[in-house]
C-alpha cells in the first residue's frame, strides 16, 4: 500500500479518536442506561462459564427486543486486563468506536475511492445518532451494531462481487474465488453475530441487506440467521421467549422535525434523533449529483436502494409511521423503541454522504485537484466535527461507578448505588455510639433505572436490638423537591435523610439502620430480592 493510499486509512482512525477521547475520562458518566451496564459486565464475570446467561440485572430479558449477551462476552476481556468493569465497558465502547470508523473506511472506498470513503468514516464515527448511542443512552448492544454494520456490508459487497474477468483464473469451478468464499463466512458470522447482540434489529438488518444484494446475499444470510438463533436456543431455555418493557412503543415514535434539526437536544430526558447537517447535505448533493458549480445536469449514479435505506428507516420511526405499526402491532415486538431503526439508516447515510464528497470533488479543477482534496476533505470533517461536537460532552456521574448495586427496588426501578453513616453529635470517647437524642444522618446515592410512574416515600427506621423503633423519617427525595415521577432514566440522585433515638432509647452498637421505598397512598413497600428494604451498617 503506498503512502497515497495509506493516508485516509490513518487519518479514519485519527479522526475516530475525537469519538471516543472523552471515554478515556476516569470514573463513568451519568447514561440513559445507568449503571446497568457495569452490574451485568459483573454478574457475566462472576457465573462463568455462564452457559445461557443474558443482561437481566437491573433490566427485563427480551429475546427478540432486549440486549444480547455478546457485548458483555467482548467486554470481559478488557475487564480482565483494567480489573473493573467501568474501565472495561469505556474501552469497549472506544473500541466500538474506532471499528465502526475503520469499517465504515473500508466499505465505502470500495465504490467511492479513498478520499471519499475517509469523509463517509467520518461522518459515521461522528453521526449525532451513533454519538448519542454512546454519550447519551450508554447502550453496549447498540453501539456494537453501528460498529458491526459496516463490516457486515463489507463483507456482503465483496461476497456477492460479480466476477471479473481478471480473476478467471483464480476461481473455483463454483465461480467464486477464494477471498470471496471467506467473505461469505464473514457475512454468515457477522450476522450471527448481530442476533447475539440484538436480535430482532439484526432481523431487520437482515431484511436491509439481502434488499441490498437480492438473491444473490439471501443464502449467507439466511445461514447466519440460522447460526445466531441455534447460539439463542441456551438462553431462550434458561431465560424463556418474551418479557416485559416498559415502554410504550407509540409513544416514542419521533416527530419528524427533530431528525432535520442542525443541532442541540430534542425533548428533555429523549435521545438525539437528528441526522446530522452535513450528512444529510452531503446526501442531498449525492442524489442531485451536480457535476460543476451551476452546472444544469444533474443525474444518479447508483439505483435508489440507498437512498430507500435512509428514507424508510426514518420514516418508520416517525409519528407518519404511526397507522403502520397498528396495523402491524406484531412488528413491535422486534424493538423495544422505533427509533432504534434510525441506527440502521447510519451506514446508508455514510455513504450517501461519501458519495456527495466525491462529486465535489470531481467539481474542483483538474489541475487542482490533487493538491485540494485533502483540503476539502478537512473542511467537511472539520465542519461534521463541530456540527456534533455537543454530543461528546458526556456528563459525569457525581458519584464512583460500582460493580454491583446495593439493591434494586421495585420491578427494575431503582438502584442503591451507595450509602454512608454518621453519627451527631459524636459519642464522647468510651461511650456508646448510639445513644438517646442522637441523630444517624444516611448520605445515600439512588439510580432510575427506568421511568417511575410513580412517586414513592423513603422511609429510614432505627431499631435496638430487641426490634423495637427508636427513630425514623419518611419523605420523598430532597425533602419532597424531587419526586421520583421526575427522574429520568439513569438519573443520580444524592440524598442525606436523618433519623433522631427517641428520649429513652437505649444505648448501645447493636442499632439496625433500615432503608427502603413504600407507595405513601397504601403503604406497599417495593420488594428487593427476597425483602421489602436493606440494612445500612453503622
Amino acid at each position: 500500500m503506498n503512502v497515497a493510499r495509506r493516508t485516509p486509512l490513518v487519518l479514519a482512525f485519527v479522526i475516530s479518536v475525537f469519538a471516543w477521547a472523552a471515554l478515556t475520562y476516569p470514573g463513568y458518566f451519568e447514561l440513559e442506561h445507568g449503571f446497568r451496564p457495569l452490574f451485568n459486565l459483573t454478574d457475566l464475570a462472576r457465573n462463568l462459564p455462564a452457559v445461557g446467561w443474558a443482561p437481566t440485572v437491573g433490566q427485563p430479558f427480551d429475546l427478540l427486543r432486549g440486549e444480547g449477551a455478546l457485548p458483555y462476552w467482548l467486554a470481559l476481556i478488557p475487564r480482565a486486563l483494567a480489573g473493573s468493569s467501568a474501565a472495561a465497558m469505556r474501552w469497549t465502547l472506544a473500541i466500538e468506536l474506532m471499528a465502526a470508523a475503520i469499517g465504515m473506511y473500508g466499505w465505502a472506498r470500495r465504490r467511492l475511492g479513498e478520499w471519499p470513503g475517509l469523509i463517509a468514516a467520518g461522518i459515521y464515527v461522528l453521526w449525532p445518532v451513533g454519538l448519542a448511542t454512546v454519550y447519551h443512552r450508554g447502550a453496549p448492544a447498540e453501539a456494537l451494531f453501528l460498529a458491526a454494520m459496516p463490516w457486515v456490508l463489507w463483507a456482503a459487497e465483496r461476497a456477492m462481487a460479480r466476477p471479473a474477468d481478471a480473476d478467471i483464473s483464480t476461481r473455483q469451478a463454483s465461480g467464486r474465488a477464494p477471498g470471496e468464499w471467506f467473505a461469505a463466512a464473514a457475512l454468515i458470522a457477522g450476522m450471527a453475530a448481530l442476533i447475539w447482540t440484538q436480535a430482532g434489529l439484526a432481523l431487520w438488518f437482515a431484511a436491509m441487506v439481502t434488499g441490498y444484494k437480492a438473491k444473490k446475499a439471501a443464502a449467507p444470510v439466511a445461514a447466519g440467521l440460522a447460526l445466531g438463533f441455534a447460539g439463542l436456543v441456551p438462553v431462550a431455555l434458561r431465560h424463556g421467549l418474551a418479557g416485559k418493557t416498559y415502554a410504550d412503543f407509540l409513544d416514542h415514535l419521533v416527530s419528524p422535525h427533530l431528525l432535520l434539526l442542525a443541532g442541540g437536544n430534542g425533548p428533555a430526558g429523549r435521545p438525539v434523533f437528528q441526522l446530522g447537517l452535513i450528512a444529510y447535505g452531503l446526501a442531498a448533493l449525492a442524489v442531485l449529483r451536480v457535476d460543476g458549480f451551476g452546472a444544469q445536469r444533474s443525474r444518479w449514479t447508483f439505483g435508489p436502494f440507498p437512498i430507500l435505506a435512509v428514507l424508510l428507516p426514518a420514516f418508520l420511526a416517525s409519528t407518519l409511521a404511526a397507522p403502520i405499526w397498528r396495523l402491524v402491532p406484531f412488528l413491535q415486538g422486534t424493538l423495544t423503541y422505533p427509533w432504534q431503526l434510525l441506527l440502521l439508516a447510519g451506514p446508508w447515510l455514510a455513504w450517501l454522504a461519501g458519495a456527495g464528497a466525491q462529486a465535489l470533488l470531481a467539481a474542483l479543477p483538474a489541475d487542482r485537484r490533487e493538491r485540494a482534496t485533502p483540503v476539502v476533505a478537512a473542511c467537511v470533517l472539520t465542519l461534521t466535527l463541530l456540527g456534533s461536537y455537543h454530543e461528546i460532552r458526556p456528563a459525569a456521574a457525581p458519584v464512583a461507578p460500582v460493580e454491583a448495586p446495593l439493591a434494586i427496588f421495585g420491578d427494575n426501578e431503582i438502584a442503591l448505588l451507595a450509602a454512608s453513616t454518621t453519627v451527631i453529635p459524636p459519642a464522647p470517647a468510651g461511650a456508646p455510639a448510639l445513644q438517646a437524642g442522637a441523630t444517624i444522618s444516611v448520605t445515600v446515592y439512588w439510580q432510575a433505572l427506568r421511568p417511575l410512574s410513580r412517586d414513592y416515600t423513603v422511609f429510614l427506621h432505627l431499631t435496638d436490638p430487641a426490634g423495637q423503633l427508636q427513630g425514623q423519617q419518611d419523605t420523598m427525595p430532597l425533602n419532597n423537591q424531587l419526586p421520583t415521577t421526575r427522574w429520568r432514566p439513569g438519573q443520580i440522585v444524592a440524598d442525606q435523610y436523618h433519623a433522631t433515638l427517641k428520649p429513652g432509647a437505649p444505648a448501645g452498637e447493636d442499632y439496625r439502620i433500615y432503608l427502603g421505598w413504600y407507595l405513601w397512598q397504601t403503604g406497599e413497600r417495593l420488594r428487593t430480592g427476597t425483602d421489602d428494604k436493606v440494612t445500612i451498617k453503622p
